[in-house]
């Protein structure tokens, strides 16, 4: 079987990327950490008005919404930059 230039580079980037998604970057993951942290906070400070209750639900819904939202923004950005750290500009909405 043979693997043009074209596919092994696309092929070193995946692995490239899967490596550093399991390892991780200890400032990103400190500084990410710190803004989902915060981001959260932010959240669950904001004084939900007596019109908006009937959107929000529970209190303990909105709860549960907030840490599913900071889960699925830490997921994005996590992804996003091992795009960039694997040299995949594009993928990660740069180049665009």
């Amino acid at each position: 079987m043979k693997v043009t230039k074209r596919q092994l580079r696309r092929i070193i980037k995946e692995e490239k990327r899967k490596v550093l998604l399991e390892q991780g970057d200890p400032i990103s993951d400190e500084l990410l950490g710190d803004f989902i942290l915060k981001f959260q906070a932010a959240l669950l400070d904001y004084e939900v008005g007596v019109n908006e209750r009937h959107r929000l639900g529970s209190q303990k819904d909105y709860e549960n919404t907030v840490y599913q939202v900071a889960e699925e923004v830490e997921d994005f950005v996590r992804k996003r930059l091992a795009d960039l750290y694997a040299g995949d500009v594009w993928s990660a909405g740069v180049g665009r």
